[in-house]
């Protein structure tokens, strides 16, 4: 799970890299992690992106929610 934060980027371009990056989207990939340090082996890799304004929302263990980021913006004190 990824949080675009770069003010600069502003909207899509069709390329992965760039558009995971754009401020406001969540981005969440699935599959082969290896060449990123991680353990999943697989034979694919597939990432998605929103467009920017998403929401999160996490839940605790013991079922409490907590809004993290709200219509593209992180939540102070979250």
């Amino acid at each position: 799970l990824g949080i675009g934060c770069n003010p600069e980027i502003t909207k899509a371009i069709g390329y992965i890299l760039t558009d995971e990056k754009i401020n406001g989207s969540v981005h969440v990939a699935f599959g082969f992690n290896k060449a990123f340090g991680g353990t999943s082996v697989s034979q694919m890799h597939w990432d998605f992106v929103t467009a920017p304004q998403a929401n999160i929302t996490v839940e605790d263990k013991d079922g409490t929610k907590k809004l993290i980021m709200e219509k593209g913006k992180l939540i102070n004190n979250a």
